[in-house]
C-alpha cells in the first residue's frame, strides 16, 4: 500500500474579507474561490510494504495554491473533488509562469472554507491538473 502525506503549514488568511482586492473565481457546485497563495512547499510521499517490512520515504518541492472560498461548503468529496481541478485549471497559467525553469509534476491544492462555516481541504493534482487525490488517501500501487 502507498500512503500519501504533505506536510506544511497553510497560513492563515487575516482578513474579514479574504477576496478583497482578488479576483474572484467559480468553481463550481455553489462555491466561489479567491487564491491567495501561490507558493513552493514539500510535498512527501511515503510507501509502506503490506507487511510494514520496509518503508520508503521521499520528499520534493512542488507549487502549492491556497484559496478562501464562499458561497456554500460542501462535505461531499466528489463535490469538493471537482472544486479543486477548477481551481487548479484557474491558477494553472500563474503557477506555470511562477515555476518556470523548474520541475514539477503535482501541485498541492487548498480550499478554506473556515469562511463559510466549513474547513480546510486538501490535497494534490498532477501538472496538467488532470484528476485530483486528498491527502493521507491510501492507495493500492
Amino acid at each position: 500500500m502507498a500512503l500519501i502525506f504533505a506536510m506544511s503549514a497553510l497560513p492563515a488568511v487575516a482578513q474579514s474579507n479574504p477576496c478583497k482586492g482578488r479576483t474572484v473565481i467559480d468553481v463550481g457546485h455553489g462555491g466561489k474561490a479567491c487564491i491567495y497563495l501561490i507558493d513552493e512547499s514539500d510535498f512527501t510521499w511515503t510507501r509502506t510494504r503490506d507487511d510494514f517490512a520496509s518503508t520508503q520515504k521521499h520528499t520534493s518541492s512542488q507549487p502549492r495554491v491556497a484559496a478562501s472560498m464562499l458561497g456554500t461548503a460542501s462535505t461531499n468529496k466528489g463535490v469538493l473533488s471537482k472544486q479543486m481541478v477548477n481551481l487548479c485549471k484557474a491558477a494553472l497559467n500563474d503557477v506555470q509562469t511562477q515555476f518556470s525553469g523548474t520541475k514539477y509534476n503535482r501541485i498541492m491544492l487548498y480550499l478554506d472554507w473556515r469562511q463559510s462555516g466549513g474547513e480546510i481541504y486538501g490535497g494534490w493534482s498532477n501538472a496538467k491538473c488532470r484528476g485530483f487525490r486528498f491527502f493521507g488517501v491510501k492507495q493500492r500501487i
